[in-house]
């Protein structure tokens, strides 16, 4: 299964995901491409680090999800 991670906050959704393919595209993507702007707000779409993803998973762990 692949698993995406999302945090939105200080002007950056961070994204990370266990399938790897989708961080390199996100990284190799320029920052006019990974930017979006909704109601007069920007965001930057970057990867997070991998210390993040671990911890998501973890929690769906103790969820039982995963």
């Amino acid at each position: 299964m692949t698993y995406i991670s999302y945090n939105c906050g200080d002007g950056q959704l961070q994204v990370h995901a266990t399938y790897g393919t989708i961080n390199t595209r996100l990284s190799d993507m320029n920052e006019k491409s990974r930017s979006t702007s909704y109601d007069n707000a920007y965001f930057e779409y970057v990867v997070t680090p991998y210390e993040a993803l671990t911890g998501f998973l973890s929690k769906l762990k103790r969820a039982g999800i995963r």
